[in-house]
Formats: C-alpha cells, sequence, structure tokens
C-alpha cells in the first residue's frame, strides 16, 4: 500500500508534537550483534500506517546521521521491516523488554531475522521503550554508545525498524511505569 508524502509527513509531524510516554525514565537494551548463515524467504508486509511512518521518520534520522560522519544511508529491508516490528510487538504484548524473546523460536535478532527470511551473516538490533518520538528514540540511542555504534556502523548497508503502541500497557514486574511505545531497529548486510 502507497500513502501519498504529503499523508506521510502529517503523521510524522503529529507524532513529532504529541507529548513522551508518560515513563520517567525511557529504557535502552544493549546492542547485540549476532553471525547468521545464509538463508532467504519472502516475508510479508506487517505494519500499520502508523507504524510505517514511525518506523520511517526513525530510518531518516539515522541516515542522517551515518551521512554526517560518513557512512552510506541504510536502505529499508522488508525482511528486517518484519524482525524488527514483530519483536516490538512481542515486547509489548507479553510484558517484557530485552534482546532475548522468551519465545525459543525468537529468542535472539539471529532467530527473529532468520524466520522473517533475512540472508546476512552480519546483523545487529537496538531496542529502546518509553520513547515517544523518533526524535526521543533516536537522542536515547544516540547517547549510548553501543546503540550509537550499531546505526553508525558503515558496514551495515540495511535495516529495518518497529514501532509498537500499546495504549493498555502494564508496568513490567518490579518496574512502576508503564513504557506504552516499544522501538526495535535491525540492522544487516547481505
Amino acid at each position: 500500500m502507497r500513502y501519498t508524502p504529503l499523508f506521510i509527513a502529517a503523521l510524522i509531524l503529529f507524532s513529532l508534537s504529541t507529548r513522551p510516554a508518560a515513563r520517567a525514565e525511557p529504557t535502552l537494551g544493549e546492542a547485540s550483534t549476532v553471525y547468521l548463515p545464509f538463508v532467504s524467504v519472502p516475508a510479508p508486509n506487517i505494519q500499520t500506517p502508523e507504524q510505517y511512518a514511525m518506523a520511517q521518520a526513525v530510518v531518516a534520522l539515522v541516515n542522517s546521521e551515518r551521512v554526517a560522519v560518513g557512512c552510506a544511508p541504510l536502505t529499508v529491508n522488508d525482511k528486517l521491516v518484519v524482525a524488527a516490528q514483530g519483536q516490538s510487538q512481542d515486547m509489548a504484548l507479553n510484558d517484557f523488554f530485552s534482546h532475548t524473546n522468551p519465545d525459543p523460536s525468537r529468542d535472539t535478532v539471529g532467530k527473529r531475522v532468520i524466520a522473517a527470511g533475512y540472508s546476512s551473516s552480519f546483523v545487529g538490533e537496538n531496542i529502546a521503550a518509553g520513547y515517544g518520538t523518533p526524535a526521543a528514540v533516536m537522542a536515547g540511542w544516540m547517547r549510548s554508545p553501543d546503540h550509537k555504534k550499531n546505526m553508525l556502523n558503515c558496514a551495515y548497508t540495511e535495516t529495518g525498524v518497529g514501532y509498537y503502541y500499546q495504549a493498555d500497557d502494564q508496568p513490567l514486574p518490579g518496574d512502576s511505569l508503564a513504557f506504552y511505545r516499544y522501538w526495535t531497529q535491525d540492522f544487516g548486510r547481505p
């Protein structure tokens, strides 16, 4: 499905004008890199228009930073989008915040990208929760050395971003505030 540039721009501007989630301190997960075997299968599009707009805004912000340090812009790979969107949704719906998914079939970024049909021996992942806008999550990742390293790694050539908003999110065990918004950015090189 195609969306007009005006519609996408309006969604991005709206998302940038909304207030961040109620969570006092958004949280970043640790960055990770995994080396994988070659596997290839097609993957479907699973993002709503809002999720797509949020993801594209993150990609634009990341690419701006990459170009500033001499890296080529990342291209969006639909299979990485499927893996990233699935992880964001899983974290929201299954009450966890981690690169390690409780489902053993998807417990690592490597397994998730393979399941989505991505073929690479070099992948990485950033996760975040609680950030209300693409600009806010990007700023959080840029303040974290490991996340920044993933985003500015010139060896990566492709990316997929997942965003999931859960209006009725509950605090994780041992936490007092809910995240509401879950973000995942997967990186790869075919």
